[in-house]
């Protein structure tokens, strides 16, 4: 487990160390900054420090580098990517958006997700610049940030850099030339406004929880690019690119995904029972479950739906049956759902006859954070 000592002056340090001793688990906690707690290993020591390590590094391409997680209708499930998967994620990003090589980049997007640490880590990496994280979200900061690190090149979720956008973006932020705005609903892509900063371009990164992504960098008119099925290269309209992925319509309806950042094996489809007389056949591609059609007059993809029974509550997904379930565990009258939500998709609303015991309850049980503030006391805001 890595943190830091503090974030927004809460001591994050004590709360992983506090975590560590309830899960047996949790070998090793490491932590930048100072003060940190006994027991905790300093990374600014170790990185300050040179390597007393002899034993050999196997360096092996095929072994997961990231293991990420994803909630689908069928449950929870563990995606584990190899670097090649992270570097294929990264050059789809940062080829299809041009961005060049030395480039200054911040990040708004919190890098706990293959699109979190490709449009971040790996794409920093791979163009050798700069990078800087900013917490999310204080526009003043955002801006100073952007402004006195010269920063060229921004990454966000898109429907906040659309709100810079209507802010003025370019007179605000001057130096920005990049923008990779990534929409974890991206259903919506085709319903946004148009993007009006002229000196920065703009880059809808479409995300489809874990399982892949593919980016498609908008014209001068600032209208969403045309998706359409088929292998796409980066940069997805220069003739012979390498191709960085495949997007295809299911039988089912629904958008499949196939190519080196999509894991198929983690997606991949229950065994049939032991007693069946027939296997399923082996799947080369990852159905997102995003409901999609062509629009045979333009041959173009239109993602209509995300997945039926899985709320996406930004960053997290919930099976909408857990969350009532767990709303039954709360006794008699008490409600937990998901209220559609323009900005993160959907957010979570808590109802029981005392709040407060339910928030109580469901922290004790050590369920989402998110979960438990759906419970908040709203008589104050009232």
């Amino acid at each position: 487990m890595v943190t830091t000592s503090r974030i927004d002056g809460v001591v994050q340090a004590d709360v992983a160390m506090n975590a560590a001793a309830e899960c047996f688990s949790i070998r090793h906690v490491c932590g930048f900054g100072d003060d940190l707690p006994e027991g905790m290993a300093s990374l600014d020591r170790a990185i300050a420090a040179a390597s007393s390590t002899t034993r050999a590094v196997i360096q092996d391409g095929r072994k997961a580098a990231l293991i990420s997680f994803d909630v689908t209708a069928e449950g929870f499930r563990a995606v584990p990517r190899t670097h090649l998967s992270l570097i294929a994620g990264a050059l789809a990003l940062s080829l299809e958006s041009d961005v060049p090589q030395g480039t200054r980049i911040l990040s708004a997007f919190t890098p706990c997700s293959f699109a979190g640490v490709t449009s971040s880590l790996a794409m920093w990496l791979l163009t050798g610049g700069t990078l800087v994280l900013h917490h999310p979200f204080d526009y003043d900061v955002l801006q100073q940030q952007m402004n006195d690190l010269d920063c060229d090149t921004l990454v966000a979720p898109a429907q906040l850099a659309l709100r810079l956008d209507e802010m003025d973006l370019a007179s605000t932020m001057p130096g920005l030339r990049n923008v990779l705005g990534l929409w974890r609903t991206p259903e919506q892509v085709a319903a946004s406004a148009n993007w009006s900063a002229g000196s920065a371009s703009l880059t809808d990164v479409y995300l489809f929880g874990e399982a892949g992504m593919f980016g498609a960098r908008r014209g001068r008119e600032g209208s969403p690019a045309a998706i359409k099925p088929g292998p796409h290269g980066t940069p997805r309209e220069l003739p012979g690119s390498s191709i960085s992925g495949e997007i295809l319509l299911t039988p089912r309806g629904t958008l499949g995904l196939r190519g080196p950042m999509v894991t198929v094996a983690a997606y991949a489809p229950p065994p049939p029972p032991a007693d069946s007389l027939m296997s399923s056949a082996p799947r080369d591609y990852v159905d997102t479950d995003y409901a999609a059609r062509l629009d045979r007059a333009t041959g173009t993809i239109n993602i209509t739906a995300p997945p039926s029974g899985v709320m996406a509550v930004g960053g997290y997904r919930f099976l909408a049956q857990d969350l009532q379930e767990w709303a039954k565990r709360l006794g008699q009258g008490a409600l937990l759902t998901a209220l559609p939500d323009r900005l993160s998709g959907h957010r979570l609303a808590g109802r029981a006859p005392d709040n407060g015991r339910a928030r109580e309850a469901l922290s004790e049980l050590g369920l989402n954070p998110l979960m438990v503030d759906a419970f908040r006391d709203r008589s104050a805001a009232n």
